[in-house]
C-alpha cells in the first residue's frame, strides 16, 4: 500500500506464520492474548519464532485442513482485517 511503512512486510509475515502455528484466526488470537498476556508475552521463547497476534491475519482453510494463511499489515486494523479478508476470497473463490 501506497505509504505503509517498510516494517509492515515483516509484520505481515509474522502475522500470518502465528495464525498458521496456532490455527486460529487473528480475531481469535487477539482474545486469547488479551486473556492470556503473560502466556503471550513469553510463547515466543518456546516457539523459536515471533509470534503476533494482530488485526488482519485469517486462515486459509479447506474443509478442516489449514494450508496456510494470509496476513496484512500497514493500515488501521480495520482495513487491515478487511483486505485480509479479501486476499482470503480471491484465493478461495
Amino acid at each position: 500500500m501506497d505509504g505503509a511503512p517498510p516494517l509492515s512486510v515483516q509484520i505481515a509475515e509474522t502475522k500470518a506464520a502465528t495464525v498458521a502455528l496456532f490455527r486460529r484466526d487473528g480475531a481469535s488470537l487477539r482474545q486469547m492474548q488479551e486473556a492470556w498476556p503473560a502466556f503471550f508475552a513469553q510463547i515466543d521463547q518456546a516457539a523459536r519464532r515471533p509470534i503476533l497476534a494482530g488485526a488482519g491475519s485469517v486462515l486459509i482453510r479447506q474443509t478442516d485442513a489449514v494450508l496456510g494463511a494470509v496476513a496484512v499489515s500497514g493500515g488501521l486494523p480495520q482495513q487491515d482485517d478487511e483486505c485480509a479478508e479479501a486476499g482470503l476470497a480471491v484465493l478461495t473463490s
